[in-house]
């Protein structure tokens, strides 16, 4: 398994982002990933509009994952409504 950061930005909105960051959990788990840390960042203004929004919510998870799941958690967390934007970036050991 490899070590993985998973910058996830959510709406501002409390009940969007209540709602994205606990799917985005069980997405994980689902797909055997193992979350190592969850960070909360906060509230931000963003460098440019997403989905006609001007704020989110940073959410940073550090995962292990085989890397054959990442392509396909990335591929599910595009289909996500509620996800504004997410990247996945491998932490080298």
């Amino acid at each position: 398994m490899r070590t993985y950061e998973l910058m996830a930005v959510f709406s501002a909105h409390e009940d969007l982002f209540l709602q994205g960051s606990t799917a985005v959990r069980a997405l994980l788990q689902e797909n055997d990933a193992v979350i190592a840390r969850e960070d909360h960042i906060g509230e931000r203004e963003l460098a440019y509009p997403l989905k006609k929004q001007k704020r989110g919510r940073y959410l940073l998870f550090i995962v292990q994952c085989e890397p054959g799941k990442v392509r396909e958690l990335d591929h599910k967390l595009r289909l996500r409504h509620d996800l504004l934007t997410h990247l996945f970036v491998r932490v080298d050991s």
